[in-house]
């Protein structure tokens, strides 16, 4: 559900942003067949969820978002990491949030020949709906909680309001006490994914 922070960490390659932005679409084991530079954007996106989803900092924000989301505070968490890069994506990037944005949804369109169905769709519907941009509004968050609702099967999770103020703030500030480790490791990791 980090779709931004997936983008974020691509780094400049359009085919491996497109793969690692709509890499939760593969399951499994990745075509050999598919380009270089797109299996490395997929193989980047599951060592970027192993990364994040093994850190211990983030297991505690976890576990603060856990009595609002219960067992998907995990995936809230993702979506609440995404509203604050984009809240705050200047600090983090040369290119604007719109300029960044229409950028990877451009990557997207360009090689959605190799994109699998799901990938297709998970990719038409975030330019559409402008997902990417629209992470910095609270109105969107709860769209996209109302919609994992319906993509989950779970009710509960469209009318979850948001969590405590010094919860976000407690999440903003363990973003920005790892977001250099977390992008010096996935560059580090896409490098040696190229040169394989």
């Amino acid at each position: 559900m980090n779709f931004l922070a997936h983008a974020w960490l691509s780094g400049e390659n359009e085919m491996v942003t497109a793969a690692n932005v709509t890499g939760d679409a593969y399951k499994g084991k990745i075509s050999a067949e598919l380009p270089t530079e797109f299996r490395a954007g997929l193989q980047l996106h599951r060592y970027i969820d192993k990364l994040t989803d093994t850190n211990e900092e983030l297991k505690k924000a976890a576990l603060l978002l856990r009595p609002h989301y219960g067992r998907y505070s995990g995936v809230a968490l993702d979506v609440w990491l995404d509203h604050i890069l984009a809240s705050e994506f200047e600090k983090y990037h040369t290119l604007s949030l719109r300029q960044f944005s229409d950028s990877v949804y451009k990557c997207i369109q360009n090689h959605q020949h190799l994109l699998n169905t799901e990938a297709r769709l998970v990719g038409m519907y975030m330019w559409q709906h402008d997902w990417l941009f629209n992470y910095t509004s609270a109105s969107y968050i709860h769209n996209v909680f109302y919609r994992m609702s319906k993509r989950f099967n779970v009710p509960a999770l469209a009318g979850i309001g948001h969590p405590e103020k010094n919860t976000l703030d407690y999440i903003s500030l363990i973003f920005s006490n790892l977001n250099e480790e977390i992008k010096e490791k996935s560059q580090e990791k896409l490098r040696s994914l190229l040169n394989e």
